[in-house]
């Protein structure tokens, strides 16, 4: 979740998405935030430009 560009909340989960008692606050969790933002956008970028490229890449299907 983000609370802005220098405040953030992130709570880990476990494969089954069950939460975990780990959560992650503050500006690291901003970062982490911001780096999912940066890669999404860059997936969607390149799915884009080279369709075929996009079931290579791990996670996105």
């Amino acid at each position: 979740m983000s609370l802005g560009r220098h405040d953030g909340l992130i709570q880990l989960v476990r494969a089954d998405d069950s939460p975990r008692d780990r959560v992650l606050t503050g500006r690291t969790a901003a970062r982490i935030k911001e780096q999912v933002v940066r890669s999404t956008i860059r997936v969607c970028s390149v799915a884009r430009r080279a369709p075929s490229v996009l079931p290579l890449m791990p996670g996105p299907g």
